[in-house]
């Protein structure tokens, strides 16, 4: 069986991987402007994989550092960003 894991702050709630611990997703360190050698940002890669809780915590660290619209224009090398990358919707 994997193992689980449980927050420990005022809810306990179990997940199967401790990155989806809301959290951490918001407190962590995170480079929300990242993008690897094919230009996939953060956002991009968290969306692909259908990681909710790091979009949003993506999303609400880009807001709260006067970045959301620099991090939603960010663009791959093929031109798209997080909201035209086919399968991120």
């Amino acid at each position: 069986f994997p193992k689980r894991y449980t927050m420990s702050l005022d809810t306990q709630k179990s997940f199967d991987d401790p990155f989806d611990d809301p959290a951490l997703v918001t407190t962590a360190f995170l480079d929300i402007m990242w993008q690897d050698e094919q230009g996939v940002s953060a956002l991009m890669a968290a969306a692909k994989d259908n990681r909710l809780l790091h979009v949003r915590g993506i999303l609400i660290l880009a807001q709260s550092s006067s970045r959301l619209k620099q991090c939603m224009d960010l663009r791959n090398n093929h031109g798209l960003t997080a909201l035209e990358i086919p399968g991120t919707r």
